[in-house]
């Protein structure tokens, strides 16, 4: 794993992938925010969410949904 240093007002980027819900598909999750902790953080930030409803993955053994590496 590397780390990364962000200077002061820099910023930086991660890739959050998602399974959209679709009638059929599956239990619906309604979202409406997303709350991270940035890297070295104790602070969680809530985030509006725009991506509309996804699917439910709480007790998938293999979920489609995870979050990519800072700087991706």
């Amino acid at each position: 794993m590397s780390t990364v240093t962000l200077a002061s007002g820099a910023g930086t980027q991660f890739t959050l992938t998602y399974q959209p819900w679709t009638a059929g598909s599956g239990q619906e999750l309604k979202a409406t925010t997303v709350v991270v902790t940035p890297p070295n953080e104790t602070t969680p930030m809530t985030l509006t969410w725009p991506g509309g409803s996804v699917l439910l993955q709480g007790g998938d053994t293999h979920p489609g949904s995870c979050t990519g590496p800072v700087g991706s």
